[in-house]
Formats: C-alpha cells, structure tokens, sequence
C-alpha cells in the first residue's frame, strides 16, 4: 500500500516506520531527520534501534578481506516523508577511497529484478565526499535473482540510471559515511506499477556490497569484496540451501518438486502462485520432515491456472528465503533457452530453443540504458535462427540483450561489439 502524504509535506519526522531489521527490537524502526554532515551525532538512536541496522555476519563469509578500507561491518537506515538516509560503517582506513552497492528490493519479494534500482557510492575517504549515482540492476536468472547473503555476490550487471552528484559524507576519522537520497530515486524503471515505488513507512529487502573497481565491472570475477544483507543480527543464521526446484505435469495438473540440503534448519515452505510473475499469493503449506541432512519434497498444484510459481522457504529462525520462479503453461514447464554470438563483429545471431509457438519480443540497450533496437518476432516450437544487423550496434563497447517471451519471462545477455 502506498501513502498519500500531499497534505504532510510540512512535517519531517516520520513515526511507526515498518521496519527492515528487527532483532531484539518492538518492530518499529527509529525515524528522525538527518543532517548530511560528516558528524553523526544525529544517528545515535537509529544505531542503537536493532529494528533499523544490519551488521555483517560472524563468522564473515568473504574474509580475509585484504583492505579493511572494504570491509563494511554495519548498515543502518532512518527515513523522513521525503528521503532515506543511509549510514555505512567500516572496518578501518581513515583515507582509503572505496566503492559500495546498495541492491534494493523496493517490491519486497526477495528478488532483484531487471530495473529496479542499485545505489552506488564512491566514498573518499581523503575528503569524505560521498558521490552518489543510480543503476539499473539486469538480473542474470529468468524471474529475478534471490537476493543473496554473506559471502555470495548478486549475479546481475548494472547499467547506469542517472548521476546524483556529492550527496554523501565521510566522518573526519574515515570509519563512517552517511547519505540522504530521496524517495522518489527508488523505482523499477518502466513499470508503473505502485508495488514497484519504494515510499516511506514501507520495507524492503536489500544487499550490500563493496568493490574492487567502476560498477560496470559488476559482476566480474575480483569484481566484490564484501557483501552482506538485510539483516543480520551479528551471528550467522544457517540459510536453508535449495537443491533443486522443479515442476512436471501430472494427469491432475502439475506436481512441483524441490530438495534441500540441512532439511534439519528448515520449519516450513509456502508455495505461491502468480499470473503475471509479480503479484504471489499462497495456495499451499507444505511442513518440513524431522529428517536431518537432504530431503525431498513436492506439492500437487492440480486445478490451478497460474503462469509462475515459487517457495517461500522459511527457516527455524523465522528467515525468509525464496527459490527462483518457474514459468510454466498449459503444455508443461516454459523453459527459454537463448545462445548468442559473442563478441559481434558484425551481425548478432540469436540461437532460441522455444517450447512452442509464440512471440518474442528482443531489445538491445548500450551501456546507459539508451535501447538502440526493439523488434517483436514470431517463434515456432523447436529452434530458431535469427540475425540483427550489426549497424544496430553503431559503435564500439558494451550492450545487453533482452529477451521477452509472451509470459513476461526474461533472459539478459551480454554483447560485446568489436
């Protein structure tokens, strides 16, 4: 649900904010003005809310962290009607330069998807500036990508959104850095859809990173140093670890099939049906087995008409995981399967293995997000062959190709133009 928040534009204090974080807390998240400043004086009750900081987990999956200048070890976050405020806290180096990514899941379903937006900071630690721009996430896995944890980086590349400018500030020591962004910065790009515009008093899922270079370098290999996610009470909470999550049909529909490993972590597992891949609702429980070590598990979906399905997989510590989505039609499970030549030196050739006959909808962008080729084709079950001019491409560098079947089912691409 959205506010509407028109007659309060003047008041700045926010109360009862839903909070993101909440270990040992009442659920209700400080919120207070902050004065983007370098003294973080003003930050003292959000700090020691646990409704509202996240802290990297213990043990630390991504050490030995060479530069402690990128060892993030808490985020925090308070908000106003008109920004959210973001504090970062660091290991050490009073004036090491580092860069961070702050992945927002702003529809809160656990997913970061193509267009939704990553923050990404370059932080000196000489000055204290904090210049501040917005990227499009392009995620890697057809439906979203999970949004990780500790030790795991998020596999999508970024594409640049827009500059923000020097909006942050570094304290005088180099050891804490603070940001003031407003709202209206978080959204999924090209939807308009209320679920996918982060507002205040609502929560949101997230993933923090540092790296080793520009953002376009995500996510190379040596591209991340450190990642940690929304939230972590300072101990590590084993994850439950997904196997596998299949679908086939059934004479009385379709049987969904899933493994994990540490059945001994899991209490339960939610199964949620969709018809456009972005609204789920819950059509079954399925309780975890006393067993220890892997087991399997399945749930019939007979006489249901959705497009997408999911586990919502919840933990013995009441953590919240969910699978990769499958799409799914009245002829079985809709799998895409996409090869491109790469690099291009000349013309583009798409290999598409489709399930069926269907249309596909292709679109290239270059490296700021500026789409240079759109174009709606008609596939036949089996394989297609198809060609894009190379003078589509007309210069140099870096491009993402994406694919659209005709449930919504996407598929991202790397292209590099030689």
């Amino acid at each position: 649900m959205k506010y509407f928040i028109a007659f309060l534009t003047a008041i700045t204090l926010v109360t009862n904010v839903y909070s993101q974080c909440s270990f040992g807390g009442d659920g209700i998240a400080v919120s207070t003005p902050i004065t983007v400043d370098g003294n973080i004086s003003d930050w003292n009750s959000v700090l020691s809310d646990p409704d509202n900081y996240a802290m990297d987990a213990v043990p630390d999956l991504d050490a030995p962290i060479a530069d402690v200048g990128r060892n993030f070890t808490q985020f925090a976050f308070t908000e106003t009607y008109s920004n959210l405020f973001l504090y970062f806290g660091r290991a050490g180096s009073a004036t090491n330069a580092v860069d961070a990514l702050l992945y927002v899941d702003v529809n809160n379903n656990g997913l970061m998807e193509t267009n939704e937006p990553v923050v990404a900071i370059s932080w000196s630690g000489s000055n204290g500036n904090g210049k501040v721009d917005m990227y499009n996430y392009v995620q890697s896995a057809a439906g979203g990508d999970v949004i990780s944890g500790d030790g795991v980086d998020m596999p999508g590349m970024l594409l640049l959104r827009n500059n923000l400018g020097v909006i942050g500030r570094g304290t005088s020591d180099g050891l804490a850095l603070e940001v003031g962004i407003p709202f209206n910065q978080f959204y999924k790009q090209g939807s308009t859809d209320p679920a996918d515009m982060l507002a205040p008093k609502e929560p949101f899922k997230f993933h923090l990173s540092t790296i080793n270079g520009s953002p376009t370098s995500v996510p190379g290999p040596n591209a991340i140093n450190d990642n940690f996610n929304g939230c972590n009470p300072g101990f590590m909470i084993l994850p439950v670890k997904l196997e596998y999550f299949e679908a086939k049909n059934i004479k009385a529909g379709l049987e969904l099939m899933w493994k994990v490993s540490d059945n001994e972590n899991v209490w339960k597992f939610e199964i949620e049906a969709s018809n456009d891949g972005k609204n789920f609702e819950t059509i079954g429980v399925v309780d975890a087995s006393a067993n220890t070590g892997s087991q399997e598990y399945s749930y019939s979906a007979a006489g249901s008409s959705k497009n997408y399905y999911r586990l919502k997989m919840i933990d013995s510590e009441g953590g919240v995981e969910y699978s990769k989505v499958l799409a799914v039609n009245a002829t079985g499970i809709h799998t895409m399967s996409v090869k491109v030549s790469n690099p291009v030196y000349s013309d583009v050739t798409i290999m598409y293995e489709s399930a069926q006959n269907e249309t596909c909808n292709v679109r290239i962008f270059n490296i700021a997000g500026v789409q240079v080729y759109s174009q709606t084709m008609s596939m036949h079950a089996g394989t297609n062959k198809m060609m894009i001019s190379g003078s589509s491409l007309k210069v140099n560098g870096t491009y993402i190709l994406e694919m659209t079947d005709q449930l919504n089912k996407r598929s991202s691409h790397k292209l590099v133009k030689l």
